[in-house]
């Protein structure tokens, strides 16, 4: 399995921000832009035909929005708004140039990290049953679906009800479960908005850890490896990073690491950040592979993990102390595996 995405990759780098009254005509633009293909196609009619930049204005004295992009304009735009402890997501725009480049991920990710910050226990959305590419964007993500539901004036079903939690549990949990083959599409959906963080400083991004082996049981968090021409630069990328919902940490005990861990108690995604001639990144990289190579040893791993979860569900330290044994081992024995294979 390789997991690495090399190559081109975007020269923008993503910024994101809250919106002000003042952006009335910038998200006034961006609306107009992202539904205009939808005109004599949606039914009902979107609202955003008949948008103005007053009842945006007047509409951001009442909830907040935030406005995305990747170079000197705006590409993206969203609405939120705080009622019965979830936050109510609508008015998502992406201008046309600017889709499938993970500047709606982005703009998801700024409001569910609101969200968390706020206290809610969810994100709450609606899409139309038109748009079905909206709703497997949304699922890609983590949405569910809740059910259907009706605009005024009309009797059969017109729109979806989709939500995510995102509230924080009173502690960690150790959770071990079976594999999953969404880890791997979780890992490749989060990777693509890591690469529009990151731009041209990046220069492979990797999935790494227990999720990225096939088969074996693993905590449900995609740990990801991007590697970097300068590991010195990437602390300029710490606001961007909390914007999205992750953590900044900086080295956390690992010299010549960033680690940015997402999602609080209700952990999803771990990024550890190395310049690509680390020694680090290709420790993981061989411990990954080794696994991947010699299913038996896998097995094993993942047995030993199941049984300390067990024994300590709610002591993460012991857990992660019972492992390390057996993790510094297998490490040896995969750092010589990968310097006989690859001949050095």
């Amino acid at each position: 399995m390789n997991s690495a995405i090399n190559g081109a990759l975007p020269s923008g780098r993503l910024w994101i921000r809250p919106a002000t009254v003042d952006d009335a005509p910038t998200l006034l633009t961006i609306i107009q832009q992202a539904y205009a293909h939808y005109r004599d196609f949606l039914d009902p009619p979107s609202g955003a035909f008949r948008e103005t930049c007053a009842a945006l204005a007047e509409l951001l004295t009442r909830e907040s929005a935030v406005l995305a992009g990747t170079g000197a304009e705006a590409a993206g735009c969203v609405f939120y708004d705080l009622a019965n402890g979830e936050l109510y997501l609508h008015r998502m725009a992406v201008i046309p140039a600017a889709r499938q480049q993970s500047v709606g991920h982005a703009l998801v990710s700024y409001v569910e990290a609101r969200a968390r910050e706020l206290g809610c226990a969810r994100v709450r959305l609606g899409v139309r049953l038109q748009l079905p590419e909206n709703q497997a964007f949304y699922a890609r993500i983590g949405y569910a679906v809740l059910g259907p539901d009706t605009h005024p004036g009309y009797t059969r079903p017109t729109f979806l009800h989709m939500a995510k939690g995102v509230g924080e549990p009173p502690q960690h949990f150790v959770a071990v479960t079976p594999y999953d083959p969404s880890w791997h599409r979780q890992y490749v959906v989060e990777s693509r908005l890591l690469q529009l963080v990151f731009g041209d400083e990046l220069v492979a991004i990797h999935h790494i850890g227990s999720t990225s082996i096939p088969g074996i049981y693993a905590k449900p968090v995609i740990d990801i490896m991007p590697l970097v021409r300068d590991i010195g630069a990437i602390d300029a990328f710490n606001p961007v990073m909390q914007a999205l919902g992750y953590r900044a940490l900086g080295e956390w005990g690992i010299p010549g690491r960033r680690y940015f861990p997402k999602g609080g108690n209700y952990r999803t995604h771990q990024v550890h950040v190395f310049q690509a001639d680390n020694p680090d990144a290709e420790r993981h990289l061989a411990f990954r592979d080794y696994l991947i190579a010699y299913p038996q040893k896998a097995w094993a791993y993942s047995d030993l993990k199941r049984r300390l979860a067990a024994v300590y569900p709610t002591n993460m330290d012991a857990y992660v102390a019972g492992k390390d044994a057996l993790i510094k081992q297998l490490e040896t024995e995969a750092v010589a595996w990968r310097s006989t294979v690859a001949g050095v």
